[in-house]
Protein backbone atom coordinates (compact mmCIF):
# COMPACT_ATOMS: atom_id res chain seq x y z
CA UNK A 1 0.00 0.00 0.00
CA UNK A 2 1.21 3.56 -0.92
CA UNK A 3 1.26 5.66 2.25
CA UNK A 4 0.97 9.56 2.16
CA UNK A 5 2.12 11.32 5.54
CA UNK A 6 -0.35 14.24 6.12
CA UNK A 7 0.04 16.77 8.56
CA UNK A 8 -1.28 15.95 11.94
CA UNK A 9 -2.26 19.42 13.38
CA UNK A 10 -5.30 21.74 12.18
CA UNK A 11 -4.44 24.31 9.83
CA UNK A 12 -5.97 27.30 11.31
CA UNK A 13 -8.63 29.60 9.64
CA UNK A 14 -6.04 32.14 7.59
CA UNK A 15 -7.48 35.63 8.00
CA UNK A 16 -6.15 38.55 5.45
CA UNK A 17 -7.10 42.11 5.52
CA UNK A 18 -7.55 44.13 2.56
CA UNK A 19 -7.16 47.57 2.40
CA UNK A 20 -10.26 49.50 0.42
CA UNK A 21 -11.56 52.99 -0.66
CA UNK A 22 -15.12 54.05 0.88
CA UNK A 23 -15.96 58.27 0.00
CA UNK A 24 -12.40 58.45 0.57
CA UNK A 25 -11.16 57.26 3.68
CA UNK A 26 -10.04 53.51 3.87
CA UNK A 27 -11.13 51.16 5.99
CA UNK A 28 -9.47 47.61 6.56
CA UNK A 29 -12.35 44.88 5.64
CA UNK A 30 -11.69 41.16 6.81
CA UNK A 31 -11.79 38.43 5.19
CA UNK A 32 -11.95 35.05 6.83
CA UNK A 33 -11.22 31.56 4.77
CA UNK A 34 -12.90 28.55 5.55
CA UNK A 35 -10.49 26.21 8.22
CA UNK A 36 -9.03 22.59 6.03
CA UNK A 37 -9.35 19.72 8.09
CA UNK A 38 -7.09 16.43 8.10
CA UNK A 39 -8.56 13.60 5.52
CA UNK A 40 -5.20 10.73 6.64
CA UNK A 41 -2.87 11.15 9.48
CA UNK A 42 0.22 8.38 8.85
CA UNK A 43 2.37 7.51 12.19
CA UNK A 44 5.70 5.41 11.71
CA UNK A 45 6.50 4.37 15.37
CA UNK A 46 10.26 3.41 14.65
CA UNK A 47 11.14 6.87 16.45
CA UNK A 48 8.35 7.91 18.86
CA UNK A 49 8.77 10.50 21.36
CA UNK A 50 6.27 9.97 24.11
CA UNK A 51 3.64 10.59 21.75
CA UNK A 52 2.50 7.48 22.64
CA UNK A 53 0.56 5.90 26.00
CA UNK A 54 1.07 2.09 26.81
CA UNK A 55 -1.24 0.33 28.97
CA UNK A 56 -2.58 -3.03 29.90
CA UNK A 57 -5.75 -5.05 31.21
CA UNK A 58 -7.50 -8.36 32.04
CA UNK A 59 -5.43 -9.03 34.74
CA UNK A 60 -4.76 -9.50 38.52
CA UNK A 61 -4.41 -6.33 40.46
CA UNK A 62 -0.46 -6.63 41.99
CA UNK A 63 0.46 -9.04 39.21
CA UNK A 64 2.42 -6.86 37.37
CA UNK A 65 5.65 -8.37 37.56
CA UNK A 66 3.97 -12.14 37.10
CA UNK A 67 2.05 -11.08 34.14
CA UNK A 68 6.26 -9.49 33.08
CA UNK A 69 4.09 -6.35 31.55
CA UNK A 70 6.36 -4.45 29.37
CA UNK A 71 6.30 -1.46 27.00
CA UNK A 72 9.04 0.37 25.28
CA UNK A 73 8.90 3.17 22.43
CA UNK A 74 12.19 2.90 19.71
CA UNK A 75 12.69 -1.18 20.57
CA UNK A 76 15.15 -2.67 18.13
CA UNK A 77 14.00 -6.45 17.05
CA UNK A 78 15.72 -8.79 13.94
CA UNK A 79 13.98 -9.32 11.24
CA UNK A 80 14.32 -13.27 9.98
CA UNK A 81 16.50 -11.47 6.92
CA UNK A 82 18.89 -10.35 9.28
CA UNK A 83 18.24 -6.94 9.14
CA UNK A 84 17.63 -4.50 12.07
CA UNK A 85 14.26 -2.69 12.66
CA UNK A 86 12.64 -0.67 15.93
CA UNK A 87 9.42 -0.89 16.73
CA UNK A 88 6.76 0.06 20.23
CA UNK A 89 7.55 -3.04 22.12
CA UNK A 90 4.73 -4.60 24.31
CA UNK A 91 5.32 -7.78 26.09
CA UNK A 92 3.24 -9.36 28.56
CA UNK A 93 3.06 -13.49 29.63
CA UNK A 94 -0.88 -13.97 29.63
CA UNK A 95 -0.99 -16.57 33.08
CA UNK A 96 -4.52 -16.90 32.53
CA UNK A 97 -6.95 -16.89 28.90
CA UNK A 98 -7.22 -13.25 28.75
CA UNK A 99 -4.60 -10.45 28.89
CA UNK A 100 -4.56 -6.95 26.65
CA UNK A 101 -1.72 -4.82 25.57
CA UNK A 102 -1.91 -1.32 23.93
CA UNK A 103 -0.35 1.93 23.13
CA UNK A 104 -2.95 5.32 22.52
CA UNK A 105 -2.47 9.05 21.21
CA UNK A 106 -4.70 11.68 20.47
CA UNK A 107 -5.52 12.72 16.98
CA UNK A 108 -6.25 16.22 16.59
CA UNK A 109 -7.34 18.39 13.01
CA UNK A 110 -10.89 16.63 12.43
CA UNK A 111 -14.17 18.40 11.60
CA UNK A 112 -16.09 18.64 15.11
CA UNK A 113 -18.98 16.88 15.43
CA UNK A 114 -18.55 14.75 12.42
CA UNK A 115 -19.54 10.99 11.67
CA UNK A 116 -16.39 9.29 9.70
CA UNK A 117 -15.79 6.19 8.09
CA UNK A 118 -12.41 5.24 8.61
CA UNK A 119 -9.53 3.03 6.50
CA UNK A 120 -7.48 1.48 9.05
CA UNK A 121 -3.69 -0.12 7.85
CA UNK A 122 -1.41 -1.40 10.71
CA UNK A 123 2.00 -3.04 10.54
CA UNK A 124 3.03 -5.04 13.25
CA UNK A 125 6.60 -7.10 13.43
CA UNK A 126 5.23 -10.64 14.99
CA UNK A 127 7.49 -13.95 15.71
CA UNK A 128 5.18 -16.86 15.71
CA UNK A 129 4.29 -18.85 12.78
CA UNK A 130 -0.04 -19.30 12.07
CA UNK A 131 0.09 -22.47 12.37
CA UNK A 132 1.62 -22.88 15.62
CA UNK A 133 -0.14 -25.16 18.38
CA UNK A 134 0.93 -24.74 21.95
CA UNK A 135 -0.19 -26.39 25.58
CA UNK A 136 -1.67 -23.24 26.25
CA UNK A 137 -3.63 -22.92 22.97
CA UNK A 138 -2.19 -21.34 19.65
CA UNK A 139 0.32 -18.31 19.86
CA UNK A 140 -2.03 -16.86 16.81
CA UNK A 141 -4.72 -16.34 19.32
CA UNK A 142 -3.49 -13.53 19.97
CA UNK A 143 -5.96 -10.87 17.98
CA UNK A 144 -4.88 -7.32 16.45
CA UNK A 145 -7.31 -4.68 17.18
CA UNK A 146 -7.43 -1.08 15.89
CA UNK A 147 -10.06 1.53 16.82
CA UNK A 148 -11.25 5.10 17.57
CA UNK A 149 -12.75 6.83 20.58
CA UNK A 150 -14.02 9.89 21.97
CA UNK A 151 -12.61 9.45 25.64
CA UNK A 152 -9.17 8.46 26.38
CA UNK A 153 -8.30 4.85 27.17
CA UNK A 154 -7.95 3.99 30.69
CA UNK A 155 -8.15 0.92 32.94
CA UNK A 156 -10.74 0.59 35.98
CA UNK A 157 -10.49 -2.56 38.77
CA UNK A 158 -13.49 -4.86 38.94
CA UNK A 159 -15.53 -6.57 41.47
CA UNK A 160 -12.85 -9.64 41.02
CA UNK A 161 -10.61 -7.50 41.47
CA UNK A 162 -8.86 -7.01 37.69
CA UNK A 163 -7.83 -4.61 35.82
CA UNK A 164 -10.37 -3.78 32.73
CA UNK A 165 -10.32 -1.42 29.91
CA UNK A 166 -12.68 1.63 29.88
CA UNK A 167 -13.35 1.30 26.35
CA UNK A 168 -14.98 -1.37 24.45
CA UNK A 169 -12.77 -3.05 22.09
CA UNK A 170 -14.82 -6.60 22.22
CA UNK A 171 -13.38 -9.56 24.15
CA UNK A 172 -10.56 -11.72 22.32
CA UNK A 173 -11.77 -12.39 18.53
CA UNK A 174 -14.67 -10.27 18.42
CA UNK A 175 -14.83 -6.31 17.68
CA UNK A 176 -16.46 -3.59 20.09
CA UNK A 177 -17.78 -0.37 19.61
CA UNK A 178 -14.33 1.17 20.28
CA UNK A 179 -12.19 -1.30 18.47
CA UNK A 180 -12.68 -3.96 15.85
CA UNK A 181 -10.48 -7.15 15.05
CA UNK A 182 -8.19 -6.95 12.13
CA UNK A 183 -6.82 -10.63 12.41
CA UNK A 184 -4.30 -12.66 14.36
CA UNK A 185 -0.60 -12.37 14.85
CA UNK A 186 0.42 -15.54 13.23
CA UNK A 187 2.51 -15.37 9.93
CA UNK A 188 2.76 -17.90 7.52
CA UNK A 189 6.08 -16.99 5.97
CA UNK A 190 7.75 -17.61 9.42
CA UNK A 191 9.43 -20.71 10.77
CA UNK A 192 9.38 -20.78 13.93
CA UNK A 193 6.73 -21.88 16.56
CA UNK A 194 8.25 -20.55 19.88
CA UNK A 195 6.56 -17.22 21.16
CA UNK A 196 9.94 -16.38 22.71
CA UNK A 197 11.38 -16.68 19.37
CA UNK A 198 13.98 -13.38 18.51
CA UNK A 199 13.28 -13.70 14.31
CA UNK A 200 10.55 -11.69 13.32
CA UNK A 201 8.77 -10.99 10.16
CA UNK A 202 6.15 -8.03 9.15
CA UNK A 203 2.59 -8.76 8.90
CA UNK A 204 0.44 -6.17 7.55
CA UNK A 205 -3.66 -6.08 8.61
CA UNK A 206 -6.53 -3.50 7.13
CA UNK A 207 -9.83 -3.17 7.02
CA UNK A 208 -11.17 -1.91 3.46
CA UNK A 209 -14.07 -4.19 3.77
CA UNK A 210 -15.10 -3.05 6.64
CA UNK A 211 -14.30 0.59 7.87
CA UNK A 212 -14.51 1.62 10.86
CA UNK A 213 -17.11 4.25 11.80
CA UNK A 214 -16.79 7.03 15.03
CA UNK A 215 -17.99 10.78 15.30
CA UNK A 216 -15.15 13.07 16.50
CA UNK A 217 -15.79 15.35 19.51
CA UNK A 218 -16.65 18.93 19.77
CA UNK A 219 -13.34 19.71 19.25
CA UNK A 220 -12.87 17.47 16.22
CA UNK A 221 -10.42 15.31 18.40
CA UNK A 222 -10.62 11.36 18.85
CA UNK A 223 -8.17 8.71 20.37
CA UNK A 224 -6.38 6.35 18.46
CA UNK A 225 -5.61 2.82 20.10
CA UNK A 226 -3.50 0.24 19.16
CA UNK A 227 -3.96 -3.34 20.93
CA UNK A 228 -3.50 -7.19 20.67
CA UNK A 229 -6.25 -9.62 22.93
CA UNK A 230 -4.90 -12.50 23.83
CA UNK A 231 -6.05 -15.97 24.12
CA UNK A 232 -2.84 -17.64 24.43
CA UNK A 233 -1.76 -18.63 27.82
CA UNK A 234 2.16 -17.75 27.14
CA UNK A 235 4.70 -15.08 26.02
CA UNK A 236 4.07 -12.51 23.59
CA UNK A 237 6.28 -10.10 22.30
CA UNK A 238 5.31 -7.91 19.86
CA UNK A 239 6.02 -4.12 18.20
CA UNK A 240 3.68 -1.93 16.41
CA UNK A 241 5.69 -0.35 13.23
CA UNK A 242 3.13 1.54 11.18
CA UNK A 243 -0.62 2.76 11.45
CA UNK A 244 -1.87 4.47 9.12
CA UNK A 245 -5.80 6.04 8.93
CA UNK A 246 -8.11 7.62 5.84
CA UNK A 247 -11.09 9.57 7.45
CA UNK A 248 -13.98 9.57 5.28
CA UNK A 249 -17.17 11.89 5.88
CA UNK A 250 -19.70 9.72 6.22
CA UNK A 251 -23.43 10.13 4.54
CA UNK A 252 -25.35 9.53 7.63
CA UNK A 253 -26.27 12.78 9.39
CA UNK A 254 -27.86 13.18 12.50
CA UNK A 255 -31.08 14.54 11.51
CA UNK A 256 -31.59 10.75 10.25
CA UNK A 257 -30.51 8.23 7.67
CA UNK A 258 -31.38 4.50 6.82
CA UNK A 259 -29.51 1.39 7.55
CA UNK A 260 -29.71 -1.25 5.03
CA UNK A 261 -28.53 -5.06 5.75
CA UNK A 262 -28.63 -7.63 3.22
CA UNK A 263 -27.81 -10.65 4.31
CA UNK A 264 -26.83 -12.38 1.18
CA UNK A 265 -23.41 -10.49 1.56
CA UNK A 266 -21.10 -11.34 4.07
CA UNK A 267 -21.59 -8.41 7.38
CA UNK A 268 -19.57 -7.79 10.08
CA UNK A 269 -19.95 -6.86 13.92
CA UNK A 270 -23.78 -9.38 13.41
CA UNK A 271 -24.43 -11.41 16.15
CA UNK A 272 -26.64 -13.67 17.03
CA UNK A 273 -29.13 -14.78 20.41
CA UNK A 274 -31.09 -17.59 21.62
CA UNK A 275 -33.47 -16.75 24.31
CA UNK A 276 -36.59 -18.13 26.18
CA UNK A 277 -35.06 -21.83 26.26
CA UNK A 278 -34.69 -23.68 29.83
CA UNK A 279 -30.40 -23.28 30.73
CA UNK A 280 -28.07 -26.17 29.96
CA UNK A 281 -30.26 -27.17 27.22
CA UNK A 282 -29.22 -25.67 23.99
CA UNK A 283 -28.18 -29.15 22.21
CA UNK A 284 -32.32 -30.19 22.85
CA UNK A 285 -33.51 -26.95 21.24
CA UNK A 286 -31.54 -27.70 18.30
CA UNK A 287 -29.83 -23.96 17.87
CA UNK A 288 -28.45 -23.14 14.51
CA UNK A 289 -27.40 -20.06 12.94
CA UNK A 290 -25.53 -19.84 9.65
CA UNK A 291 -24.75 -16.89 7.61
CA UNK A 292 -24.88 -16.90 3.80
CA UNK A 293 -26.58 -20.21 3.90
CA UNK A 294 -28.76 -20.62 0.62
CA UNK A 295 -32.54 -22.31 0.55
CA UNK A 296 -34.70 -23.42 -2.27
CA UNK A 297 -38.06 -21.58 -2.80
CA UNK A 298 -40.93 -22.93 -4.21
CA UNK A 299 -41.60 -21.02 -7.42
CA UNK A 300 -38.28 -21.38 -8.90
CA UNK A 301 -34.94 -20.33 -7.86
CA UNK A 302 -33.10 -19.56 -4.81
CA UNK A 303 -32.01 -16.70 -2.02
CA UNK A 304 -29.75 -16.66 0.40
CA UNK A 305 -29.62 -15.17 4.01
CA UNK A 306 -28.59 -15.96 7.58
CA UNK A 307 -30.53 -18.55 8.68
CA UNK A 308 -31.72 -19.28 11.91
CA UNK A 309 -32.86 -22.53 13.26
CA UNK A 310 -34.54 -24.02 16.58
CA UNK A 311 -36.87 -26.57 18.06
CA UNK A 312 -39.24 -24.93 20.74
CA UNK A 313 -39.89 -27.87 23.33
CA UNK A 314 -42.18 -25.58 25.41
CA UNK A 315 -44.13 -22.54 24.45
CA UNK A 316 -41.91 -20.14 24.26
CA UNK A 317 -38.39 -19.43 22.01
CA UNK A 318 -36.46 -16.58 20.43
CA UNK A 319 -34.17 -16.42 17.98
CA UNK A 320 -32.52 -13.00 17.07
CA UNK A 321 -29.73 -10.90 15.01
CA UNK A 322 -28.26 -7.76 16.10
CA UNK A 323 -25.79 -4.98 14.88
CA UNK A 324 -24.48 -1.79 16.25
CA UNK A 325 -25.99 1.14 15.03
CA UNK A 326 -23.36 4.20 15.32
CA UNK A 327 -23.73 8.11 13.93
CA UNK A 328 -26.91 9.13 15.37
CA UNK A 329 -27.15 12.04 17.88
CA UNK A 330 -25.85 11.80 21.42
CA UNK A 331 -28.81 12.45 23.92
CA UNK A 332 -31.56 13.07 21.69
CA UNK A 333 -35.26 10.94 20.52
CA UNK A 334 -35.31 9.28 17.06
CA UNK A 335 -38.69 7.69 15.64
CA UNK A 336 -38.09 4.49 13.53
CA UNK A 337 -39.70 2.61 10.97
CA UNK A 338 -38.87 -0.60 9.82
CA UNK A 339 -38.39 -3.04 6.75
CA UNK A 340 -37.45 -6.95 7.03
CA UNK A 341 -37.49 -9.75 4.27
CA UNK A 342 -37.82 -13.29 5.22
CA UNK A 343 -37.43 -16.73 3.28
CA UNK A 344 -40.02 -18.78 5.36
CA UNK A 345 -41.11 -22.77 4.83
CA UNK A 346 -44.69 -22.87 6.01
CA UNK A 347 -48.22 -21.83 4.74
CA UNK A 348 -49.84 -19.61 6.94
CA UNK A 349 -52.83 -21.50 6.83
CA UNK A 350 -50.83 -23.95 8.99
CA UNK A 351 -51.86 -25.79 11.80
CA UNK A 352 -50.41 -28.71 14.02
CA UNK A 353 -50.99 -30.87 17.84
CA UNK A 354 -48.09 -28.35 18.81
CA UNK A 355 -50.08 -24.95 17.38
CA UNK A 356 -49.63 -23.52 14.17
CA UNK A 357 -45.93 -23.10 12.77
CA UNK A 358 -47.39 -19.33 11.74
CA UNK A 359 -47.27 -18.93 15.70
CA UNK A 360 -43.68 -17.42 15.07
CA UNK A 361 -44.26 -14.08 14.97
CA UNK A 362 -41.55 -11.67 13.07
CA UNK A 363 -40.27 -8.66 15.37
CA UNK A 364 -38.17 -5.72 14.74
CA UNK A 365 -36.33 -3.32 17.58
CA UNK A 366 -33.85 -1.00 18.98
CA UNK A 367 -32.03 -0.90 22.41
CA UNK A 368 -29.42 0.74 23.96
CA UNK A 369 -28.44 -2.22 25.61
CA UNK A 370 -26.58 -5.20 23.58
CA UNK A 371 -28.95 -7.69 23.11
CA UNK A 372 -28.26 -10.77 25.24
CA UNK A 373 -29.42 -13.42 27.26
CA UNK A 374 -29.46 -13.12 31.40
CA UNK A 375 -30.90 -15.69 34.27
CA UNK A 376 -33.32 -14.55 37.11
CA UNK A 377 -33.74 -15.62 40.60
CA UNK A 378 -36.45 -18.88 40.67
CA UNK A 379 -36.37 -19.01 37.04
CA UNK A 380 -34.49 -22.13 34.95
CA UNK A 381 -34.76 -19.57 31.64
CA UNK A 382 -32.37 -17.66 29.83
CA UNK A 383 -33.92 -14.80 28.83
CA UNK A 384 -33.68 -11.54 26.83
CA UNK A 385 -32.29 -8.48 28.29
CA UNK A 386 -34.17 -6.29 26.23
CA UNK A 387 -38.21 -5.96 25.78
CA UNK A 388 -39.06 -7.20 22.21
CA UNK A 389 -42.90 -8.05 23.36
CA UNK A 390 -44.17 -11.44 24.42
CA UNK A 391 -45.02 -13.56 21.29
CA UNK A 392 -47.45 -11.55 18.72
CA UNK A 393 -47.40 -8.52 21.66
CA UNK A 394 -44.96 -5.40 21.17
CA UNK A 395 -42.80 -4.25 23.61
CA UNK A 396 -40.31 -1.22 25.02
CA UNK A 397 -37.59 -2.14 22.67
CA UNK A 398 -39.46 -3.55 19.95
CA UNK A 399 -42.85 -4.08 17.43
CA UNK A 400 -44.32 -7.27 15.83
CA UNK A 401 -44.29 -7.14 12.03
CA UNK A 402 -46.62 -10.07 11.46
CA UNK A 403 -45.66 -14.27 11.27
CA UNK A 404 -43.91 -16.14 9.41
CA UNK A 405 -46.26 -17.70 8.05
CA UNK A 406 -46.34 -17.38 3.81
CA UNK A 407 -49.73 -17.56 1.39
CA UNK A 408 -47.46 -18.57 -1.23
CA UNK A 409 -46.46 -21.83 -0.04
CA UNK A 410 -48.59 -24.97 -0.30
CA UNK A 411 -47.01 -27.19 2.53
CA UNK A 412 -47.29 -26.87 6.19
CA UNK A 413 -44.34 -29.29 7.40
CA UNK A 414 -42.01 -26.88 9.52
CA UNK A 415 -38.87 -28.97 8.21
CA UNK A 416 -39.87 -28.36 4.21
CA UNK A 417 -36.81 -27.89 1.97
CA UNK A 418 -39.15 -25.41 -0.52
CA UNK A 419 -39.12 -21.51 0.83
CA UNK A 420 -41.27 -18.34 -0.23
CA UNK A 421 -40.12 -14.72 0.28
CA UNK A 422 -42.14 -12.92 2.74
CA UNK A 423 -41.76 -8.81 3.72
CA UNK A 424 -42.97 -6.58 6.43
CA UNK A 425 -42.88 -2.68 6.09
CA UNK A 426 -43.88 -0.92 9.67
CA UNK A 427 -45.34 1.86 7.86
CA UNK A 428 -47.89 -0.20 5.88
CA UNK A 429 -49.43 -1.97 9.65
CA UNK A 430 -48.74 2.15 11.29
CA UNK A 431 -46.13 1.57 13.58
CA UNK A 432 -42.72 2.90 14.47
CA UNK A 433 -40.54 2.99 17.26
CA UNK A 434 -39.56 6.06 19.38
CA UNK A 435 -36.11 5.35 21.08
CA UNK A 436 -33.77 8.22 23.11
CA UNK A 437 -29.85 8.07 22.88
CA UNK A 438 -27.24 8.18 25.65
CA UNK A 439 -24.47 10.34 25.48
CA UNK A 440 -22.43 7.46 23.42
CA UNK A 441 -25.18 8.50 20.25
CA UNK A 442 -25.21 3.89 19.17
CA UNK A 443 -27.89 1.96 19.20
CA UNK A 444 -28.89 -1.70 18.79
CA UNK A 445 -30.55 -3.09 15.48
CA UNK A 446 -32.30 -6.10 15.73
CA UNK A 447 -34.73 -8.41 14.13
CA UNK A 448 -35.86 -11.41 15.42
CA UNK A 449 -38.76 -14.18 15.75
CA UNK A 450 -40.46 -15.09 18.72
CA UNK A 451 -42.64 -18.21 18.70
CA UNK A 452 -45.43 -19.82 20.09
CA UNK A 453 -45.12 -23.16 18.12
CA UNK A 454 -43.72 -26.09 19.76
CA UNK A 455 -42.19 -27.52 17.16
CA UNK A 456 -39.44 -26.72 14.82
CA UNK A 457 -38.79 -23.36 13.06
CA UNK A 458 -36.12 -22.61 10.07
CA UNK A 459 -36.12 -19.21 8.56
CA UNK A 460 -33.81 -17.39 6.92
CA UNK A 461 -33.45 -13.41 7.16
CA UNK A 462 -32.46 -11.83 3.49
CA UNK A 463 -33.20 -8.28 4.07
CA UNK A 464 -33.49 -5.12 7.08
CA UNK A 465 -33.42 -2.06 7.20
CA UNK A 466 -34.12 0.96 9.79
CA UNK A 467 -34.61 4.54 8.95
CA UNK A 468 -34.53 7.21 11.71
CA UNK A 469 -36.02 10.53 11.89
CA UNK A 470 -34.80 12.78 14.55
CA UNK A 471 -37.39 14.53 16.41
CA UNK A 472 -35.76 16.73 19.05
CA UNK A 473 -33.43 19.87 18.64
Amino acid sequence: MKRTIWPLTLLSSAIIFVSGCNNNDKEQEEIVLPPEYITSVSFTLDQTNGEWLSGFADYPVGNEDEWELTAQENSEFTLSSGDKASGYLLHSYNRSDDTKMYISRKIEGLIPNTHYDVDIALDMATNVNDMCMGIGGAPHSVTVKAGLSKSEPAVTVDEIDHYRLTLDMGNQVQSGLDGQALGHIGLSNLDDCDPGSTQYGIKSFENSDNTFEVTSDDNGELWLTLLTDSGFEGPSSLYFTQVDLTFNQSNKTVAGFTVDLDFSQELHDIESVFFDYPIGREFEWEHEAAPLETVTLEQGGSVTGYLLHSYNRSDDTGMLLHTPIKGLAENSSYSATFKTTIASNVNNQCFGIGGGPHAVSVKTGLSLLKPNVSTSENDDHLRLNIDLGNNTQDGVNGITLGDIGAPDLLDCDPGSNLFAIKEFDSQLIEKELTINTDDKGTVYFSVATDSGFEGPTTMLFTQASVTFNKTTQ
